[in-house]
């Protein structure tokens, strides 16, 4: 991941002011007024990287959440950001998702096309 343009909700230490603050609860799913949040990839270690949608916000990030050994660290990353780093099976899942998305909306067009 590229830390330049990744940066955790908390600082880094390095002056790098966080994106998104205040840090936020997450859930496997969790839907509520302000958010909603769907899991994208859960790693065998027990990290999980969420997609997430703060309604009230109009946004839409990935939120990591770190395994309980680790401390359960939870750190928020643009998608733009969080596509544009290194190849992880956390980011392939997020593209997978959103490439099952596009051929879902493909699919609806061509059926109503065709009606």
């Amino acid at each position: 991941m590229i830390a330049a343009a990744m940066v955790p909700e908390e600082s880094s230490g390095q002056g790098q002011s966080p994106l998104i603050t205040p840090p936020q609860r997450c859930a496997a799913v969790e839907q509520n007024h302000a958010n909603q949040n769907a899991e994208i990839y859960g790693s065998s270690n027990g990290d999980k990287w969420f997609l997430r949608h703060d309604i009230e916000g109009d946004r839409v990030y990935v939120k990591h959440v770190g395994n309980s050994q680790s401390g359960g660290h939870q750190s928020d990353y643009e998608i733009h950001a969080f596509l544009n780093g290194p190849r992880a099976p956390e980011r392939d899942a997020l593209l997978r998702l959103i490439g099952s998305l596009a051929e879902e909306k493909i699919e609806a067009e061509v059926d109503t096309a065709k009606r």
